[in-house]
């Protein structure tokens, strides 16, 4: 499911979206630093679990088709129980700390459609 989010709270937030995005980031085209810094930026095809299927920071569509080829071959080798995860996100979900949850009851959303 393609998703797209503001990545400064991502990138540095502690709730367990924020430490998903984290998880899968690192396992990523910024893997294998020996500290983490706060760049993370680029396309990522993860598992529900966390699992990274592939990764790329590109702009040309050549090499993101090329990741997301990968990402779907790395889906089909591995196993549904290693895709999902162990637990229930409802069950964390009142944890997030998105911005959203500072809307005025009543107040105006407009939607972009």
């Amino acid at each position: 499911m393609p998703a797209a989010d503001e990545v400064n709270r991502l990138q540095r937030g502690t709730d367990p979206e924020c430490r998903l995005f984290q998880q899968i980031a690192e396992q990523g085209h910024y893997a294998g630093r020996t500290q983490p810094t706060n760049t993370r930026q680029g396309t990522y095809a993860a598992a529900p679990n966390g699992v990274l299927l592939a990764s790329a920071n590109t702009n040309d569509p050549k090499r993101m088709a090329e990741m997301l080829r990968r990402a779907l071959e790395k889906w089909n080798s591995i196993s549904k129980e290693q895709r999902l995860r162990d637990d229930d996100p409802r069950a964390w979900a009142g944890q997030l700390q998105r911005p959203e949850r500072l809307y005025p009851d009543g107040g105006l959303v407009l939607r972009v459609v």
